[in-house]
């Protein structure tokens, strides 16, 4: 029995931030650690953390900030992916080969930009409707990188193609390499706490305060998905890392979701 544990996600002040995973539905602050250990089986996404520090230029300075992307895992006792020892399942998964079928080229990663414009063309009240996201090559290949170092949070120098890029992650106790929907969907569940066009998460306003903190609810995963001016996605996997998140994914984005303004509120997502 698996139980779904979220790690926090990105923002940007006109800055940008990356999130970070929370346990047992417990959202863990910019870059921390997660506030509690979770329970056999779960599972942990992450996001939350800064995306590099101030990404497209400080608030004070009238930059934006992106708060970034998040983490999603299934945990056994105690946080955190074993350093080093991952496997790419698979291979890499950034590789050719990609069909209308399977745009990302690679069989591990088939239907992860379906099950993300999945959730965008449903995304509530969003008029005009989302546009969807495409597999860039160029950011899977940066997420594999990464993914492949089995890290146990978010990248703190996500620097592609010119810009700071947000960042979902996977973290899960299950060695079976798990499909592509089933990952977006831990983080997409968040959907219940957003509150759109009210823009709230958990009932409270969003900010950059409730988006780091460590004891409220979590937005940022499905807000990264949905956030309207990201329009591409690349990802990454790895099995066999030692500890207790054999399995780790990230998935970058650009441009990057959660971004805030300079009176520190996350912008609408959409």
């Amino acid at each position: 029995m698996t139980t779904p544990k979220t790690l926090g996600a990105f923002a940007a002040t006109m800055i940008a931030m990356s999130g970070c995973g929370a346990k047992d539905g417990t959202e863990v602050g910019s870059g921390g650690a997660p506030g509690s250990s979770a329970g056999a089986g779960g599972s942990v996404a992450s996001g939350g953390i800064p995306l590099g520090g101030a990404a497209a230029g400080s608030a004070a300075a009238g930059g934006i900030v992106s708060l970034g992307g998040t983490s999603a895992a299934n945990t056994s006792n105690s946080g955190g992916v074993g350093a080093g020892g991952g496997v790419p399942a698979g291979g890499s998964m950034s590789g050719g080969g990609a069909s209308i079928d399977c745009p990302e080229g690679a069989s591990a990663m088939c239907g992860m930009v379906a099950a993300h414009n999945a959730i965008r063309a449903a995304a509530p009240g969003a008029n005009p409707a989302l546009p969807p996201v495409t597999w860039d090559a160029t950011l899977a290949a940066f997420a594999q990188a990464y993914a492949s170092t089995c890290p146990t949070g978010h990248n703190p120098n996500r620097t592609v193609e010119g810009e700071t890029a947000g960042e979902n992650m996977y973290f899960t106790s299950q060695r079976n390499l798990s499909p592509p929907a089933e990952v977006v969907q831990a983080w997409a569940s968040e959907q219940a706490n957003y509150a759109y066009p009210a823009n709230t998460c958990g009932g409270v306003p969003y900010t950059s305060a409730t988006f780091g903190c460590s004891t409220c609810p979590v937005c940022g995963h499905y807000t990264q998905i949905v956030w309207r001016t990201t329009i591409k996605v690349g990802c990454g996997v790895a099995s066999g890392c030692s500890g207790n998140f054999p399995q780790v994914w990230v998935c970058d984005y650009l441009p990057a979701g959660n971004m805030v303004d300079r009176s520190g509120n996350l912008q609408l997502a959409y």
